[in-house]
């Protein structure tokens, strides 16, 4: 196993106000095998129908890593304080490239989202739009080869409400 990783952040304030941009990258070189992938279902409860491809499973699920080259950018931006009471307004968007040795095409994954922050950060409201890859064909696994194929995109909303004490 060989896990290779480089980051950067960047949190710059642009006033007195406590607006300001943040931008994280990182790109990770990683070896944990011969074609090993992992499929992760973010929060499903769905189980696998007759239809559903044998690389992403059900419901919400999607190669997020493995064997191979990843890309990960993210960037934000926090709105001043007070401007709206006491609550705050942060956008942020990301970018995931991923080059898996098991797939033929690149796992590419869009997400963009809103957080409000209210009374302070005590209470957090956040909504995230992410748009995924569907795969269809089989992945390769140890020496065999794989034709698995971005053959469809799907989007969902995430909602979360977070309460810190």
């Amino acid at each position: 196993m060989l896990c290779l990783a480089v980051d950067a952040m960047l949190m710059c304030p642009f006033r007195k106000k406590g607006d300001g941009i943040t931008a994280y990258a990182a790109f990770y070189h990683l070896n944990l095998g011969n074609n090993y992938y992992t499929v992760v279902p973010i929060n499903a409860i769905t189980s696998a129908g007759s239809d559903v491809s044998p690389i992403n499973g059900a419901g919400t699920a999607f190669p997020t890593t493995g064997t191979g080259n990843s890309l990960y950018i993210k960037l934000g931006y926090l709105a001043p304080e007070h401007w709206a009471g006491r609550s705050r307004l942060g956008v942020f968007g990301t970018y995931q490239y991923s080059k898996l040795e098991a797939l033929k095409d690149a796992v590419q994954v869009f997400e963009t989202g809103i957080n409000w922050f209210l009374s302070t950060n005590k209470v957090k409201l956040s909504c995230l739009y992410r748009n995924r890859p569907v795969y269809q064909g089989s992945a390769a696994s140890g020496n065999s080869t794989g034709n698995a194929v971005v053959a469809d995109r799907k989007g969902e909303v995430i909602a979360q409400l977070q309460f810190n004490f």
